[in-house]
């Protein structure tokens, strides 16, 4: 063992110990985040009326009901908030969270509060806006997105160097014989000898083919490939990362898990401008993505076509990172998948291929039964 050549100061306890809190606060604030999104209705249907999630913020244990889902954006709110003033903002490892982190994810909660694109709420908006900037105006970290060539390599450049990452987890952080599973259903996994004899078992919608320039956009050259296993198909290569032997002769992949980046937070501002009207606004940070995608910019559009375009952007954008179901449900846009299945034969396409926010019950999960019984409070989705 190494031994410290000077003892820990009181100072340096009380830093680590601010680190240590603001961690926890923002790790708390993410995984009620994404619970309350689960599991309650979108923030645009009376959140004051509809259930949420418990909020449990005391660690006692106690089987609670579910708090509204106004009360759970309120808390989270507050936990992202107090994470940013107790993180540093130095450049450290994004596989901890950090201040810029934080405001990252402000600024998607308040977007995720900023109401329908017909009535939008201006207040939310307008502070989507201010915790999106104020992720760039850290000056002690190195904050971008990547650009050309370094752009393919968004989800193999490991986190502690990516600037264009501001919270993930990194495999190589974990202490186990295998880095990651998380993403085994995107890409290659585990008990294979080389990554190039296992096929990718997820397929890329024929919705989302649609809308990509296959010539031009880096987004479908850097992280597609052509399927093995479904001839004239393609699959996602976001989660393709290095080679890591599990043991002799089998091999896995590692790859971050990314949670928050720059790309999304631009957009975050996009949206939040147009619905505002503030389209000048919303258009250079619409071009910001576009042009590093390898797509000509666009001009002089502006209302709903400019919602639409920041929209479609956000799918090609973030396809494959669990945010664009949300997007669709949170602007109340009906989703309608064209791509019908023909393996099973009494399967009706049009109930389960369109979901439209407004009024299906499906835009939720319901609560497990096992939950119910652990804990009469809880009431369950029956909307």
């Amino acid at each position: 063992i190494k031994l410290l050549e000077t003892e820990p100061t009181e100072q340096s306890r009380l830093d680590e110990l601010q680190q240590l809190k603001g961690e926890n606060y923002f790790i708390r604030g993410l995984l009620f985040f994404h619970a309350v999104n689960a599991f309650g209705l979108p923030y645009w249907n009376e959140p004051e009326k509809n259930p949420g999630i418990p909020l449990d913020t005391t660690g006692s244990g106690r089987l609670l009901p579910r708090s509204s889902v106004k009360d759970c954006y309120e808390r989270i709110i507050q936990d992202f908030k107090k994470a940013a003033s107790y993180l540093p903002d130095e450049k450290i490892d994004r596989s901890f969270a950090n201040r810029a982190a934080a405001y990252g994810m402000l600024s998607r909660v308040y977007l995720y509060m900023g109401g329908l694109p017909n009535t939008p709420n201006e207040e939310y908006n307008k502070l989507a806006i201010t915790y999106a900037d104020k992720v760039f105006e850290i000056q002690n970290d190195v904050i971008d997105i990547l650009k050309g060539e370094e752009y393919k390599d968004l989800y193999l450049k490991d986190p502690k160097t990516n600037p264009e990452v501001l919270f993930a987890f990194n495999p190589a952080n974990f202490p186990s014989d295998s880095p990651s599973y998380l993403h085994s259903y995107y890409s290659w996994s585990g008990f294979t000898d080389s990554k190039e004899e296992f096929p990718c078992p997820a397929v890329i919608s024929k919705d989302y083919e649609k809308i990509m320039d296959k010539e031009k956009d880096l987004r479908w050259k850097y992280f597609t490939t052509p399927s093995i296993r479904h001839q004239g198909r393609y699959t996602t290569t976001k989660y393709d990362g290095g080679e890591f032997e599990l043991f002799p002769g089998f091999v896995d992949f590692e790859c971050p898990t990314i949670f928050i980046r720059t790309g999304e937070v631009i957009l975050n501002r996009a949206e939040a401008y147009a619905k505002l009207g503030e389209d000048g606004k919303a258009l250079i940070d619409l071009n910001q993505i576009r042009e590093r995608s390898g797509l000509t910019t666009l001009s002089g559009i502006g209302g709903q076509q400019l919602k639409d375009s920041i929209f479609m952007e956000r799918r090609r954008e973030l396809a494959f990172e669990a945010q664009v179901f949300y997007d669709y449900t949170r602007n109340g846009i009906k989703l309608s998948r064209e791509e019908v299945t023909t393996v099973y034969p009494d399967y009706i396409g049009h109930q389960y291929n369109e979901i439209d926010p407004l009024s299906s019950r499906r835009i939720v999960f319901l609560i497990p039964s096992e939950e119910l019984k652990l804990n009469p409070e809880l009431e369950q989705n029956t909307y």
